[in-house]
């Protein structure tokens, strides 16, 4: 079957079967059979349909480094978890053309320059993975701003500022995070069959991460200060992620405050 004639029937074949959810129990059984009859005329199995739903969506913001922060991390998971996605980091190295001024004999030469950047991709059903990436750049935005715009006093080196901010950081997260964790919902499950034919519960998302070549993050540790972790979480505690159900949507818009 031709991909494109794939895709259209199997975008049909998920219509049919969301109106067979319809409280009207002849229109229900009505789509049902006809998803069934066109599943069986195309040789198409539940788990093709399930991971047909299966979508990619890459943040707008990116860090201009290999090694993504711990925080940044946390928020990424925490978006995630929150709308079922998995998550990747994906790395690139793009070169720059940059001029370089030569004051002593009056010359401007230029260079290239080589610019890493890292940016997460979640993966999700349907339109979760694209809703989870839009509410991490809003997020990532506020979490940005308010890590910078911290004062932690006077008396500091370098140093103690950068344990102090990643520390705040660290903070924030965890407080946004404790006023969603009631939010987050179960894995998605499937049946599937198993090597020896049983049949078994899979999650689609992980079976389509493991075939995918690009690697998790993992988290990296950071010395971290209570103090200011405690200071972050308080700020944290204060950004508002309430969900409101949206037809169409699968009950997965949030709304962020």
């Amino acid at each position: 079957m031709e991909i494109m004639k794939r895709d259209t029937i199997l975008s049909k074949i998920r219509k049919l079967l969301s109106l067979s959810e319809s409280s009207n129990p002849n229109e229900a059984a009505l789509a049902l059979r006809r998803a069934r009859d066109l599943m069986d005329k195309y040789d198409l199995s539940d788990q093709d349909i399930s991971y047909s739903e299966i979508n990619e969506k890459s943040t707008n913001s990116h860090m201009n480094t290999m090694k993504v922060p711990s925080y940044v991390n946390m928020l990424a998971w925490m978006c995630a978890d929150l709308f079922r996605c998995k998550l990747l980091v994906d790395r690139n190295v793009k070169l720059v053309r940059r001029i370089r001024k030569r004051r002593s004999v009056g010359q401007v030469g230029h260079y290239n320059a080589k610019i890493a950047e890292a940016r997460f991709r979640f993966i999700g059903i349907d339109l979760d993975a694209e809703v989870c990436a839009y509410t991490f750049d809003v997020l990532y935005r506020k979490l940005i701003k308010s890590k910078s715009t911290y004062m932690a006093g006077e008396g500091y080196t370098r140093s103690d500022l950068t344990i102090i901010r990643n520390s705040y950081a660290v903070g924030w997260v965890k407080g946004v995070r404790g006023n969603i964790e009631y939010l987050i919902p179960t894995e998605i499950e499937i049946d599937q069959q198993g090597v020896g034919g049983e049949i078994i519960k899979v999650n689609p998302l992980v079976v389509y991460v493991d075939n995918l070549t690009t690697g998790m993050e993992k988290p990296r540790g950071y010395l971290v200060s209570q103090r200011f972790q405690s200071e972050g979480h308080k700020e944290g505690s204060k950004v508002q992620v309430s969900k409101a159900t949206k037809e169409g949507q699968r009950n997965n818009q949030k709304h962020l405050s």
